[in-house]
């Protein structure tokens, strides 16, 4: 069973505002957690702080259970691909890039979308504008991964690739959480990530049995990434999922690249080099053109 689609309404487009404005500030926050934690230590953490926030609001409105076995796959499914995975591929990528660029490249995530969804499912077909802005896209992304191959910075393309993955685990996720019914948006959420803290508790303990918690700007943005741009975060991006499609929540895209590169700019003074803007003037584009009629 799918959730039929409703078409977009004025307040859909700006929770998708809001969102991508907040999703923006997650890349600040991974950059300055990884000074003190590794990656996988801010990917747990970002997953727990998150499930705890949400817990006593899922307790309130009284959490139902699915009973349906294939429910608990598909959420299982979109709990690692959707939290697990991508959090600790973008964490590892910002070692080596920084907090606008790894904006940048999740920006790919429609792209990406575009083609799936026209295979895997009935109602977001693939279209010829579409296709166009599938084109640019891949030539932008050309721009970006060729400027560090020509310089043969081997650590950056690394980086980059790590990003792009998570563009992908992001863009197979929003395909599973459309086929879940009968959970509302802040169970779901919740649900799916305490199944992601218990899958990564065991290697959490296994890798830091002498793990200690300082107070420091580190520690403050792990609490920031766990309840703003992950808690929050994820439960209008999975009720916008589910009520309007990935296509339409994959259009953050339009929005998260100018606001990781903004508050990178503001807060961390990172300027962007002229290729990157390039690279980002034509996702913009090619995301204009995907919605031509």
């Amino acid at each position: 069973m799918q959730i039929k689609l409703k078409i977009p309404q004025v307040k859909d487009y700006i929770n998708l505002f809001a969102l991508s404005a907040i999703w923006g500030t997650a890349f600040i926050g991974i950059e300055i957690a990884i000074k003190q934690f590794d990656f996988f230590q801010v990917t747990f953490a970002r997953v727990f702080i998150a499930f705890l926030f949400l817990l006593p609001f899922a307790l309130y409105k009284k959490v139902l259970f699915p009973k349906d076995k294939k429910i608990w796959k598909l959420l299982i499914l979109a709990s690692i691909l959707n939290t697990a995975i991508p959090f600790s591929l973008i964490n590892a990528g910002q070692v080596h890039i920084t907090s606008g660029m790894s904006g940048i490249m999740l920006g790919f995530g429609p792209f990406i979308t575009l083609l799936l969804a026209h295979y895997m499912t009935n109602d977001e077909h693939i279209s010829k504008y579409k296709l166009y802005s599938v084109v640019l896209g891949f030539v932008a992304l050309i721009l970006l991964l060729g400027d560090n191959l020509f310089a043969l910075d081997i650590k950056q393309l690394q980086g980059q690739g790590l990003v792009l993955l998570a563009s992908l685990s992001y863009a197979l996720s929003g395909l599973f959480i459309r086929k879940i019914y009968g959970v509302s948006y802040l169970n779901l959420s919740c649900i799916m990530f305490g199944i992601s803290s218990l899958l990564l508790f065991p290697m959490m303990l296994y890798l830091y049995r002498d793990f200690h918690i300082v107070l420091s700007d580190s520690t403050f943005a792990l609490i920031y990434l766990g309840i703003f741009p992950t808690a929050i975060a994820f439960v209008y991006r999975i009720k916008l999922v589910q009520e309007v499609g990935i296509q339409f929540m994959s259009q953050v895209a339009y929005l998260i690249p100018i606001f990781a590169l903004l508050w990178a700019w503001l807060i961390l003074d990172e300027i962007p080099k002229t290729i990157t803007l390039l690279a980002l003037f034509i996702v913009l584009f090619g995301l204009f053109i995907r919605n031509k009629k």
